[in-house]
């Protein structure tokens, strides 16, 4: 009887600890997300035209890729001049999206075709199709597999040989769904993704798939380049460019430098690609 009275007075003091825990928000998830600002390093020039959709750094090298339909390119950009080195163009019916680097192959998404394109990296020659049954928005590689987001809380993995669903990565804040995610970079060992149509980038864990930390990037852009002789994206997409109203959109290209640690922004029809380093906000 004693054993067992111990016991049960010991389990209501743990009870007790964790309920004050709890309360007092010490194991809370929000206690864990870490808010970033961001300071310009370098500014890069960048086609005002690319409605941007994925970005991609490899070898001194931009990787980009652009939409809607009727202007989907896959293209190599020069990062000092943002001048096109190479480009080619998908079928007017084809909304190119996300594109990531693996190996020495350019993976290029469609929007809603079902399949996305696979190219060689060195000269952009087209090397064949890879098929999936979500939408198509962003996508990264993390040295293992291709990471896939469609606009909703979950992301998908992907084998690069097989191109085969391996697993699939629920995407939370504090216990909620994160929806809307987009553009993708894998960078040391987090997932970067994009909120559309917010300035938010979310960091996020592929172990867990919590939302570990916000960066807000609004301001990067200066409101004259947002206003002056523009549309909104939503205007640009339906083909009604006679109101003004937006040039820009949100930072719909995201790509890492890992060897110099550089992180690179632009968005669609941003004039300016910028190279960042991010600051942590005191909360």
């Amino acid at each position: 009887m004693h054993n067992k009275y111990m016991l049960f007075i010991i389990f209501l003091l743990i009870i007790g600890v964790t309920a004050a825990f709890a309360d007092n928000n010490i194991i809370s998830p929000v206690s864990k997300v870490q808010n970033y600002t961001y300071n310009i390093i370098n500014t890069y020039p960048h086609d005002p035209d690319a409605f941007t959709e994925g970005l991609a750094y490899y070898n001194g090298i931009i990787v980009e890729s652009t939409g809607p339909e009727g202007n989907s390119t896959i293209r190599i950009v020069n990062l000092t001049t943002g001048a096109i080195e190479k480009e080619h163009h998908l079928p007017v019916k084809f909304f190119g999206e996300g594109a990531t680097v693996f190996g020495d192959k350019i993976a290029q998404e469609t929007e809603t075709q079902g399949f996305g394109m696979l190219y060689n990296v060195s000269n952009l020659d087209y090397l064949g199709t890879f098929n999936y049954s979500t939408d198509g928005w962003g996508i990264t590689y993390d040295g293992e597999n291709l990471i896939m987001s469609d606009g909703t809380s979950t992301l998908h993995y992907i084998n690069p040989e097989t191109y085969r669903f391996v697993r699939n990565l629920s995407v939370t804040l504090n216990g909620e769904p994160v929806r809307e995610l987009n553009e993708l970079e894998y960078i040391n060992g987090e997932i970067f993704a994009n909120i559309w149509p917010t300035y938010n980038v979310a960091r996020i864990s592929p172990e867990s798939g919590n939302v570990t930390g916000w960066i807000d990037l609004s301001g990067i852009i200066s409101l004259k380049d947002r206003t002056e002789g523009g549309w909104s994206s939503i205007d640009y997409l339906r083909g009604n460019t006679s109101i003004p109203f937006i040039k820009e959109d949100c930072p719909n290209g995201i790509a890492y430098d890992k060897k110099e640690d550089r992180l690179f922004v632009t968005g669609k029809l941003w004039p300016e690609m910028f190279q960042i380093e991010l600051i942590p906000v005191d909360k």
